[in-house]
């Protein structure tokens, strides 16, 4: 039996699991994808193990709905702090690793913050009407700035668009309201719109800084309403907001 916790960060769900034997197996995707999968399996946007670490205080490893290993999960690097904070396996600040970088992370009665690191520029591109910046901020990100979010139904074709290469990049609509960004993301791996998304947040909030010169904090509200606040300068991207306990399982 594998034990496990569900939780979500302004709606973006993980299934959590305190991997210190480092057993579980991660190159099973199906296996993975049956865990992940809504109808027949727990449900969730993603799979996080906590394992030991050599560099930090604890290692994390994600894991989309897909069964793909990626770099980095905003929302979900949020949950596992409280997870493992939980468990004891780490203090109020810590260090956790991924898979190339270390992040120092900060736990506060349910606020977390996580410090994404410094971000890149790549190549924009032009899609019908759009123009479209695209920033890694841990994994990559396509930001539109648009109107109304009629427009969202483009987001898989951006996806996958030939100059973002061959694994393609995660999609963001952001509406600028009253100083706060209204995002809705599409992401790769999910193949789908998530309630919201930590490395998309941080992403549209680089690049509305450059747009809309926002002080910082800046406020990004995610689909589900849930608000997260993103610091941004040249080597960090702080990303706060809560992280939700839903319930622990096993199977």
């Amino acid at each position: 039996m594998i034990l496990f916790a569900k939780y979500h960060g302004a709606g973006n769900d993980f299934i959590l699991i305190d991997d210190q034997s480092e057993t579980f197996p991660v190159s099973n995707h199906m296996f993975i994808q049956s865990v992940c999968q809504r109808q027949t399996g727990i449900g969730a946007d993603g799979l996080i193990l906590l394992q030991p670490s050599k560099k930090a205080d604890a290692r994390a490893r994600f894991f989309n709905s897909d069964g793909n290993e990626v770099a980095l999960c905003g929302n979900g690097l949020r949950c596992l702090v409280d997870f493992a904070y939980q468990l004891e396996r780490i203090g109020a600040k810590s260090t956790l690793e991924t898979n190339d970088r270390l992040i120092a992370c900060e736990w506060n009665d349910g606020e977390i913050t996580v410090d994404l690191g410094p971000y890149t520029w790549l190549h924009p591109l032009s899609f019908e009407s759009l123009d479209i910046q695209v920033v890694n901020t841990g994994v990559p990100h396509a930001v539109a700035f648009v109107e109304d979010h009629t427009q969202f139904s483009m987001a898989p074709q951006i996806r996958s668009h030939a100059s973002l290469g061959e694994d393609g990049a995660n999609v963001n609509f952001a509406v600028l309201t009253d100083n706060k960004l209204h995002v809705r993301t599409y992401e790769r791996g999910v193949e789908g719109e998530t309630q919201a998304c930590g490395t998309g947040a941080a992403a549209v909030a680089v690049a509305a800084q450059k747009k809309y010169h926002l002080p910082n904090p800046i406020t990004i509200v995610p689909r589900s309403g849930e608000e997260l606040k993103v610091d941004v300068s040249p080597a960090s991207l702080r990303l706060t907001g809560k992280a939700t306990f839903v319930f622990h399982g096993s199977f």
